[in-house]
C-alpha cells in the first residue's frame, strides 16, 4: 500500500476479445490445476483485485512489476519491449460452468527507465444476482514458461468485498490485499464515490488453529456475532489505528454486517518474522517433549525456534534446509489461502504445509479436490475442501472430514518430527 505506482505509457499492440456465452463443455474445471499454488515455479507475479462497478459491470485490475518481465527487441522497432497478455474467463459456475464473458488482450510495453508498477484495468460483463468464478492467466510472452494463473470469486448476490475500492489517501495506490497494520490512512470508494463514514466492528484475533484430518468433526468455534469493540470511521479523520490483531469490518449496519474486511495478521503478512509468529505453526508438527504453551505468549526468543529445528535436523546445515522449506510453505499458506483466520491455520493451509503441493488441484464450484499420488498408481491421497460461507471473506473452504479415506497424516509428522522434509508429490 506505500509502493508508488509511476505513470508509464503503454503502446497496445492489439486487443482480442472473445465473447464466449454458450460455451459450456470446454471449461478448466476438469483440469488439472496443479500449478496454482505452485509459488515456485512463477517468474511472473501479477496482483489481481476483482471490483463491482455497477449492476451489469465489473473491472479486472491487474497489477505487475516490470522488472518480472522480459524486455528484447525481437519487434519491428528493435527496441527494448514486453509482450504481455492478460486473459480472463468468467464462469457461471452455478450454471453448467457456463463461460459467460471472456477476453484476451496482448500489450507491447516499452523499457522503463527504471522498475516500474504496470496497472492494467480490464471490463467485465458480470450481472448483479449472481456469483461468478474468475480465471485469470497473465503470460509474458518474450520469455518461456511464464505464466501466472489465478482463480477468484466475483460475488454480486450481496454487497461484499468487491464492492468496495481503497485507496492509500496520500498517493492514491489502490490496496491489493486486505492486510493492514498500524495508523495507514486510506479513502474508501463505493461505485467510484468516496464513503463519507462507516462503522467498523472490530474482532480480537482468535486462535482458529486447524485441527488435523484425522479428527473427524471440526469443533473449532470460530463465532463472529458479537464484536470486540465498535466506533465510526469517518474519510476526513485521519486518528485511527489498527495496531491491534485481528478483524477490522466495515460496514453501514451491525445487523447485516454487509461490507468489507480488513486484517490485521501481523506487521509484515504475510511473511512472518518475529519468534512467536515462526513458533505458532509449529503446533502441527510439535511433540509432548516441546514447551510451546501458551501459543499466544509473545516472549519466544529466536533461540527457541532454532533449537526446534536442531533437536530434528542435528546439523546446522540441515536445520536451515529445514527452517527455509518449511517456512516458505507457511508463507506461500499466508498469501493464497487466507480468510478471515490467516492461511497457515486453514484446513488448506495445513495440508500444504505438512504435505507440500499436490500433484492434481481440480475445482469445480465451490468444491477444490487435491490429489498426492507420487507413484502415479491408485487413488494416493485425496484431500476435499468445500467452500463454506462466512460473513468476511469469500476465501473460506473446509476440509470434507466425511470423504476421507486414509491421510497418512501421523506418518507425515513422524517425518517431520525425524528431520525429514515431506514431500507426496511427484
Amino acid at each position: 500500500m506505500h509502493q508508488k505506482i509511476r505513470k508509464y505509457w503503454l503502446s497496445i499492440f492489439a486487443i482480442v476479445i472473445f465473447s464466449a456465452c454458450s460455451i459450456t463443455n470446454k471449461s478448466f474445471f476438469s483440469q488439472n490445476l496443479y500449478f496454482l499454488y505452485d509459488n515456485y515455479s512463477k517468474n511472473i507475479n501479477s496482483e489481481i483485485l476483482l471490483l463491482n462497478n455497477s449492476d451489469s459491470t465489473s473491472l479486472l485490475f491487474v497489477k505487475i512489476n516490470s522488472k518480472d518481465l522480459l524486455f528484447n527487441k525481437a519487434n519491428s522497432s528493435k527496441q527494448l519491449k514486453a509482450f504481455l497478455e492478460i486473459s480472463f474467463e468468467l464462469i457461471d459456475y452455478k450454471n453448467k460452468n457456463k463461460i459467460v464473458d471472456s477476453t484476451v488482450l496482448y500489450y507491447l510495453i516499452n523499457k522503463p527507465l527504471n522498475d516500474t508498477l504496470l496497472m492494467y484495468t480490464i471490463p467485465i460483463q458480470a450481472k448483479k444476482g449472481n456469483d461468478y468464478l474468475v480465471q485469470i492467466t497473465t503470460t509474458d510472452l518474450n520469455k518461456k514458461n511464464s505464466r501466472n494463473f489465478t482463480l477468484k470469486y466475483l460475488r454480486k448476490t450481496n454487497i461484499e468485498q468487491n464492492d468496495f475500492l481503497i485507496r492509500d489517501k496520500e498517493n492514491k495506490e489502490i490496496m491489493f490485499l486486505p492486510f493492514i497494520s498500524d495508523s495507514e490512512k486510506f479513502d474508501v470508494y463505493y461505485r467510484n464515490k468516496v464513503i463519507d463514514s462507516m462503522m467498523v466492528l472490530f474482532y480480537v484475533e482468535r486462535e482458529n488453529i486447524a485441527l488435523n484430518p484425522n479428527i473427524p468433526i471440526d469443533t473449532l468455534n470460530n463465532n463472529y456475532e458479537i464484536p470486540d469493540s465498535i466506533w465510526m470511521w469517518y474519510a476526513d479523520s485521519l486518528n485511527y489505528s489498527y495496531d491491534k490483531k485481528g478483524i477490522y469490518r466495515f460496514c453501514n449496519d451491525s445487523i447485516l454486517k454487509e461490507g468489507f474486511s480488513l486484517y490485521n495478521f501481523g506487521q509484515t503478512f504475510p511473511v512472518i518474522h518475529t519468534p512467536n509468529e515462526l513458533i505458532k505453526p509449529l503446533k502441527y508438527i510439535a511433540d509432548s517433549t516441546d514447551k510451546f504453551e501458551p501459543l499466544n505468549s509473545d516472549k519466544f526468543t529466536k533461540l527457541e525456534v532454532d533449537k526446534f529445528w536442531l533437536k530434528r535436523a542435528e546439523n546446522f546445515n540441515r536445520s536451515k534446509d529445514l527452517i527455509k522449506i518449511y517456512y516458505n510453505r507457511v508463507i506461500n499458506a499466508n498469501y493464497y489461502f487466507s480468510s478471515y483466520k490467516p492461511g497457515w491455520q486453514t484446513d488448506r493451509g495445513m495440508i500444504y504445509i505438512i504435505y507440500g503441493l499436490p500433484d492434481g488441484i481440480y475445482r469445480s464450484g465451490e468444491i477444490e479436490k487435491w490429489v498426492y499420488n507420487p507413484i502415479g498408481t491408485g487413488p494416493g491421497l485425496v484431500f476435499i475442501f468445500n467452500y463454506e460461507y462466512h460473513p468476511f471473506n469469500s476465501n473460506n473452504f473446509v476440509l470434507d472430514r466425511e470423504k476421507l479415506k486414509y491421510t497418512q497424516w501421523d506418518n507425515a509428522v513422524k517425518l517431520w518430527r525425524e528431520g525429514k522434509v515431506v514431500y507426496y508429490q511427484n
